[in-house]
């Protein structure tokens, strides 16, 4: 695990196998770099090991303890890596980054069987236990018993509890202290699509277009978008999330930025009295920028006086059984082979998202990545995907990110979107960012290191 976050990162690091011991000759500690290629065969090897040797539950070592299963999740997600890495980056440096264009497939193929022998063990399904789907995909992130769960970290509040709750809550669900820390960008909700699969469009259907509740514009979607997304008037802890970034007064002209939701109001020629922005809404008192908030993982049962720090105690979901079948679509997908595997396996994940099915004509590369963009985002995957794909550069140099937020235009008394830049910044991403700089004081400890490309 610990070679995997080094080798994604740095390429080729050094590869001990033994234990070093100092007995008065620091050079002999001194290790050059191996090859890209030969870090992850010998992940691959050692997972090999841990699989032979992990017990099959965690009855034995305890909970939050790897199993052999964990070792195969393992595998099917780092070797995915290893064959990303050969078909689209290139060999730097006698092989210290980057791996042979012709071990591709070998690569993909160690996922795939990975992903066969966790279906081929049955101990495994995708998380189904509530009817309403969009629900059924929020609870699958805090239910311990999900038979999706293959290796998890558990917390418990007064000994290891976290802050998911408090930092990333809309606003008018904080407790005392911090809310609204995530939001997702107009690019990213846009990824989703409706129930018959058709794109959601939301920015070209909303342009013009006037809203008696602005959740109109999000109905029919993916069950994954309701259950990942909290958008503007979705209902949260039983009551509409409200998601206003300012009103259109009596000429038309823009009230907005509020700091204060209770005591920023207009009052107009008529004498009502509106609220300049809502209480979930994009002024610059609540952090939102982009009309949209995370739902992924946050509790929704957690008391309103218990939303503060530390003591959020959903566990983390480092592996489970959606991200491996994906792992084994892609790997297939890649390989141009095993396609009736992948298919099902997608169809699996779509269907419980209440989404239309896929074809075999369906499965491109590109369906297969935009599938495990949608499943598994906010999970730590699309910035490592966007580097082995090599896309990054292109997705993210020069990129500033939107949002589309809602306003009440109080002579139709209706809502309107308007797209809006989600904040000031212009994204980086240069290609020199596929591996990271070797910290200049390893080098310094141990001269035999190369620096990666471009940084010298």
């Amino acid at each position: 695990y610990c070679y995997f976050a080094m080798v994604k990162r740095y390429g080729g690091v050094p590869i001990l196998r033994e234990p070093q011991e100092y007995v008065g000759d620091i050079e002999s500690l001194k290790v050059p770099r191996d090859t890209e290629k030969a870090c992850y065969d010998f992940i691959a090897e050692d997972l090999d090991e841990a699989f032979r040797l992990l017990p099959d539950n965690e009855e034995i070592l305890g909970k939050g303890r790897a199993t052999k299963y964990a070792a195969l999740a393992l595998k099917s997600r780092a070797m995915l890596y290893a064959g990303s890495i050969a078909r689209y980056g290139t060999v730097d440096l006698n092989g210290l980054v980057g791996i042979d264009k012709a071990l591709a497939n070998d690569y993909f193929e160690l996922a795939y069987k990975a992903v066969k022998e966790l279906e081929k063990s049955k101990r495994f399904s995708l998380y189904r236990k509530n009817s309403d789907k969009e629900k059924n995909f929020a609870e699958l992130f805090l239910a311990e018993d999900s038979p999706e769960n293959i290796f998890c970290k558990y917390f418990q509040r007064n000994v290891n509890a976290h802050g998911w709750d408090v930092y990333f809550v809309p606003y008018q669900y904080r407790g005392n202290g911090f809310s609204s820390n995530m939001n997702p960008t107009l690019e990213f909700v846009e990824m989703f699509e409706h129930k018959d699969g058709t794109p959601a469009n939301f920015a070209e259907r909303a342009k013009d277009t006037y809203f008696d509740d602005p959740s109109e514009l999000f109905q029919n979607m993916d069950a994954r978008f309701g259950g990942s997304i909290i958008y503007p008037n979705a209902i949260f802890k039983g009551e509409p999330c409200s998601i206003q970034k300012g009103l259109i007064i009596e000429d038309g002209s823009k009230k907005e930025n509020a700091t204060n939701y209770e005591e920023a109001v207009y009052t107009a020629n008529d004498g009502q009295v509106y609220h300049i922005v809502g209480k979930s809404g994009s002024g610059n008192y609540s952090g939102n920028m982009t009309g949209f908030f995370m739902r992924k993982y946050l509790n929704e049962n957690m008391p309103q006086s218990e939303v503060i720090e530390n003591y959020s105690e959903q566990h983390w979901i480092e592996f489970r059984y959606a991200e491996a079948l994906l792992n084994g679509a892609e790997a297939a997908v890649e390989m141009g082979q095993h396609l009736d595997d992948a298919l099902l396996w997608i169809n699996d994940i779509r269907s419980r998202a209440n989404i239309k099915q896929l074809s075999l004509s369906d499965l491109t590369v590109d369906k297969v990545r935009h599938e495990r963009r949608i499943e598994l985002a906010f999970e730590n995957h699309t910035y490592w995907d966007l580097r082995r794909w090599r896309i990054a550069d292109k997705e993210i140099e020069t990129k500033q990110y939107t949002g589309l937020c809602p306003y009440f235009d109080i002579n139709k008394q209706k809502y309107i979107f308007e797209e809006v830049a989600a904040n000031k910044y212009y994204y980086t991403f240069d290609v020199k960012m596929y591996y990271e700089r070797i910290p200049d004081g390893e080098i310094a400890k141990n001269e035999k290191l190369k620096q990666n490309p471009y940084y010298n």
